[in-house]
């Protein structure tokens, strides 16, 4: 039987990534956060609209 994450551990999860790694690019986030690509697409888009994150440099 498979452990499900919560929406809310793995937005905390991608933060972590974030603010540990400055600067740190998609693929990399996807890698430690244990993302697919297009789930990490969609969570990104969602704390960068709630004003968590903002991309810089072309990256998000």
């Amino acid at each position: 039987m498979g452990k499900h994450r919560s929406r809310l551990k793995i937005l905390a999860n991608i933060l972590s990534v974030v603010s540990t790694n400055s600067g740190a690019k998609k693929t990399h986030i996807m890698y430690q956060a244990y993302l697919s690509y297009k789930l990490l697409v969609q969570y990104l888009n969602d704390i960068t609209e709630s004003g968590l994150l903002k991309c810089g440099n072309g990256n998000c």
